[in-house]
């Protein structure tokens, strides 16, 4: 399975290499190894002590979050762009970039080979997609709902059952690899609102979509975060934590 997942290849200034399977949605880079998921250790306090630059997965992909004071630079095809230049900072990542921190390097490689989102001779494209995007992340451990923007998250509150329901649905994509997974209706009805009467909770399911779909602000012109399957049940395509 392993050899399905996204991962980075981390190379430190002597030359030294390790990969890194990256199986969770978000990971804080920087200088100290207690507050950061990756820590690049140097002595000439270049990078920043406490998340340089974040990545995280969003609708979108990968994107890389610069948030330090001497900044990142993201390499593609032979071109280097700083992500201090570019708009919110930002930009979605695509297979074999490489983000430079001082003497680090560090490769993104994505097996299922994603699709490059900008032109990689157009520094500005690449801040430009991110902007204005943003997404949705449910954490399974705290059950709690996130909007993310520009690499920041939100904690959404929403009431006990819309959030039984999301994460069961997360749950089930989670087991699944991180692939969006259909929930059948009854499945749904069962864990979330018992077991009998099936017929009499239909509509108290269709209920608690609609209202998901409100707080994720899904509109027919949007991303269908919330998908439903006619007669079948429903799909959900936010990003989700253990």
């Amino acid at each position: 399975m392993d050899d399905l997942l996204p991962y980075l290849k981390l190379e430190s200034p002597d030359g030294q290499s390790q990969r890194l399977i990256m199986t969770e949605t978000r990971y804080t880079i920087g200088r100290l190894p207690d507050l950061n998921d990756i820590p690049l250790l140097e002595d000439e306090g270049i990078i920043t002590r406490v998340h340089h630059c974040i990545l995280e997965r969003g609708a979108e992909g990968w994107s890389v979050t610069d948030k330090s004071t001497n900044g990142t630079i993201l390499e593609r095809e032979g071109q280097a762009f700083q992500l201090a230049e570019q708009n919110g900072r930002k930009a979605l990542m695509t297979s074999e970039d490489v983000i430079v921190i001082h003497h680090w390097r560090l490769t993104f490689v994505d097996p299922s080979r994603t699709k490059p989102i900008a032109s990689p001779g157009q520094a500005s494209s690449l801040g430009a997609t991110t902007a204005t995007q943003s997404s949705w992340s449910f954490k399974v451990s705290q059950e709690k709902l996130f909007k993310v923007e520009n690499g920041t998250r939100h904690s959404v509150r929403v009431r006990p059952q819309v959030r039984k329901m999301l994460k069961h649905l997360v749950e089930k994509n989670l087991a699944n690899a991180h692939v969006p997974v259909l929930c059948t209706r009854e499945e749904l009805i069962g864990i979330i609102l018992g077991e009998k009467d099936f017929g009499s909770h239909e509509q108290d399911l269709d209920k608690l979509a609609m209202e998901i779909r409100k707080v994720l602000k899904q509109t027919a012109d949007s991303k269908q975060w919330l998908e439903t399957v006619t007669g079948s049940g429903y799909i959900l395509r936010i990003d989700g934590e253990p």
